[in-house]
């Protein structure tokens, strides 16, 4: 038994596959660009300029995340202050 490959006339394979290898990469830049998300960050860093700790808006209470942040920091210079006193003091 033979098998018998039927091909395109004219075509190669190389240009066969050049054309899938060149669509799919566009295919999936053209998925990821329709279904980006913008992410919104609030890094807390300390003195010397490292990020100790991150938040992100996301999540059932995204809107809320303005208020956290606020809060937050203010604890966190609460924080700092009375563990800037109790070194001085």
């Amino acid at each position: 038994m033979a098998v018998v490959y039927h091909a395109i006339p004219g075509t190669t394979i190389f240009v066969l596959w050049g054309g899938l290898v060149t669509f799919l990469p566009i295919a999936f830049l053209v998925g990821c660009l329709a279904t980006v998300r913008k992410y919104r960050f609030a890094a807390f860093t300390n003195d010397s300029g490292n990020v100790l700790f991150s938040v992100s808006r996301v999540g059932p209470h995204r809107e809320a995340f303005d208020a956290f942040v606020a809060e937050l920091r203010r604890r966190v210079e609460q924080s700092r202050d009375a563990a800037r006193a109790g070194a001085l003091g």
